[in-house]
């Protein structure tokens, strides 16, 4: 069975659905259709889900069989699917990130039904394994920069606990975060990192970002080139979880919808600052 610690799946496409009223045209002219929903290729019987998205429409994410056992899959913007394989030995595969290259990264078992590691897919589709030689480091691939440096993490040596975040270079190196770092679920073009609790991190220092006034939690799933950060909060007096947005250092409640309890935000808006093709330098903070 894969193992996987992605906190929420990243809504490829969404749609508003028609407010009950008076009348039909009524309802259409209060809430206009927003988006326009494209079925991704998805086999008779098979079930899927879609992880991450590029600026072209690329997708990726999973077909799962009958039987329950997940391959990554990545889609074409017509909504053509592509299967992203296994490692060898493997029988699973998520992919949850990525890039303009069209290079992702997700998790994969080395053994029929064995735990999970960090993954990534070149564009052409070949995969590399970035786990390392310990066995018991299970871990995962959460999202992946424009110059192919992924973001994710590893359980420690003797696999007890949650993971907490590594950096995989374009060479595969890993940069350990530090343990007090959870799994790392974001990157920028500029190598800012950012997981849960809720921290930024790049190039070795980190920076905590603060809770929602009387919260006591956070975690960050996304940073934009701009280094706007989204994520969830938890809200005084334990009523729930709400996606936030942090800004400056500023956190922002961005609420929730009709009156529900729990909201999560995991993608960062696109920046306004161009996409690097190779990686970016400059930005600290």
């Amino acid at each position: 069975m894969i193992r996987s610690w992605r906190g929420a799946l990243l809504g490829v496409v969404l749609a508003v659905p028609l407010a009950s009223g008076p009348g039909p045209a009524a309802a259409a002219a209060a809430i206009a259709p927003r988006y326009a929903i494209v079925e991704l290729s998805t086999p008779a019987g098979y079930t899927s889900a879609g992880n991450g998205i590029n600026n072209a429409g690329v997708v990726v994410g999973t077909v799962t069989n009958p039987s329950g056992l997940p391959r990554a899959t990545r889609w074409s913007p017509s909504g053509a699917a592509t299967d992203l394989g296994l490692l060898p030995g493997g029988s699973v595969s998520v992919a949850n990130g990525v890039n303009d290259a069209g290079q992702a990264t997700g998790s994969a078992d080395r053994t029929s039904g064995g735990f999970a590691y960090p993954v990534r897919w070149s564009a052409a589709g070949a995969i590399q394994d970035l786990g390392g030689p310990t066995t018991n480091r299970l871990g995962t691939g959460s999202a992946i920069d424009p110059a192919g440096r992924v973001a994710g993490g590893q359980r420690p040596a003797d696999s007890q606990g949650d993971p907490f975040g590594i950096l995989y270079g374009v060479d595969a190196t890993p940069t350990e975060l530090g343990t007090a770092f959870g799994l790392a679920r974001g990157i920028n073009g500029y190598g800012q990192v950012v997981g849960g609790p809720g921290y930024v991190w790049r190039a070795g220092v980190a920076t905590s970002l603060p809770n929602l006034p009387g919260g006591t939690g956070t975690v960050a799933y996304a940073i934009n080139n701009d280094g706007h950060v989204v994520g969830t909060g938890s809200v005084a007096g334990g009523a729930g979880t709400h996606a936030v947005r942090w800004r400056g250092g500023t956190v922002t409640d961005i609420g929730t919808v009709d009156g529900a309890r729990r909201t999560a935000s995991t993608t960062a808006a696109r920046s306004s600052a161009s996409v690097c093709a190779t990686g970016c330098s400059g930005r600290t903070s």
